[in-house]
């Protein structure tokens, strides 16, 4: 197996001397306060079976990839359900993963840095999620959904919802219907 590290050099205080770190390339840090476990999807889309790396509470532990899918789901540790993929190689600064466990669900950043990589989660906290819907109308129902997914979410009049991404690894836009209208909100852009 082919290992991936980092590589790191610094000039000593003497600067006589060079020092040369090697690191994990990518590093998982669990910052939440629960016990989880992560599993690499494999490359035909399927969800891990047998292989998932345990993670305590406030652990950080090396990751070394099997393969080449780019993708990682998270569940807690005891719970069959687990979070929809993700993306662990690219820039991702905070998606909340919905977890049917949890009120809430689990926080995800990937940090992207010349020499490492590090994927860290953590614990649901309020105003963490992309968006919180509310339907002020008395009478109409409105329906919603992340853009190209399948999974259509229904709002009745006076209700309130927090939003999360059906596919994290999608397009993230959010998109709506509401009696004749329809319309469709970039929720990354302000």
């Amino acid at each position: 197996m082919e290992y991936l590290v980092g590589v790191s050099i610094k000039m000593s205080s003497f600067n006589l001397t060079r020092i040369v770190t090697l690191t994990p390339f990518f590093t998982i840090a669990n910052k939440s306060s629960m016990e989880l476990e992560v599993g690499e999807i494999a490359p035909d889309g399927s969800l891990p079976t047998n292989k998932w790396n345990y993670i305590a509470s406030s652990e950080c532990l090396p990751f070394w990839p099997e393969n080449l899918s780019g993708k990682l789901c998270v569940r807690v540790v005891g719970c069959e359900g687990s979070s929809k993929p993700f993306f662990y190689n690219q820039q991702d600064n905070g998606t909340l993963l919905s977890l049917e466990e949890l009120n809430g669900g689990i926080l995800v950043d990937v940090n992207i840095a010349e020499h490492s990589t590090v994927i860290t989660f953590s614990d649901y906290h309020e105003g963490s999620a992309p968006a919180l819907i509310i339907n002020q109308t008395p009478w109409d129902i409105l329906q919603y959904k992340q853009n190209g997914s399948q999974e259509e979410m229904v709002l009745l009049p006076r209700q309130v919802r927090l939003f999360a991404w059906a596919d994290p690894t999608g397009t993230k836009k959010l998109t709506w219907r509401y009696a004749e209208n329809v319309g469709e909100h970039d929720l990354l852009k302000v």
